[in-house]
Formats: structure tokens, sequence, C-alpha cells
């Protein structure tokens, strides 16, 4: 029988979930940037909205950028943490990651 396997093909490593670290530390950066990010946000989607579809559709505008640069601000810190642990090199962060 014969063999499929590639002698020279790397072994690849598996990617690491998002840790209990990376989600605590992205709900903290969530918890103190949403406000920010959602004020200097809020007045060019309202403006948008008003624009496009008149005042009927401007109440459902500042929850949705509230829930939008909540979710965008919690999923992009969670992806970034292990990341800039790395390059930071965090050693004794860093055995939390494993």
């Amino acid at each position: 029988m014969r063999d499929n396997t590639n002698p020279f093909q790397q072994p690849t490593a598996p990617q690491k979930p998002a840790t209990p670290l990376s989600n605590v530390i992205a709900g903290i950066v969530t918890f103190f940037a949403t406000p920010l990010i959602q004020s200097a946000s809020l007045e060019p989607f309202r403006d948008f909205t008003v624009d496009q579809y008149g005042y009927d559709f401007e109440w459902i505008v500042d929850p949705a950028t509230w829930v939008g640069s909540a979710a965008l601000t919690f999923f992009g810190v969670r992806a970034m943490v292990p990341s800039v642990l790395k390059v930071v090199d965090f050693r004794w962060l860093d055995r939390f990651l494993r």
C-alpha cells in the first residue's frame, strides 16, 4: 500500500482558542472603551440614517451603535491579546495562555 504523506511538509501548530485571560482583558477594555467609541461614532451614523431613511428610523441608531461598538471592541481586543503578549514577551503572563 502506498503512503500519501509528504515527508517535506512542515507540521502546522494548531490554532489556540481564546483564553480566559483574553476574555478578561477584552471585557475590561470594552467596558471603558465602548462609551468613547460609541459617542464618537453616533453622530455620523445618526446623520446618515436621517438623510437616507428619515426620522422614523433614528431611534434604532443609538442602541445599534452601542452594540456594534461593544462587539467590535470586545472581539478585536480578544483576538489581539495573545499576539500582543507574544510580541511584548511577558513570560510571566504567557503561562496563562497555555
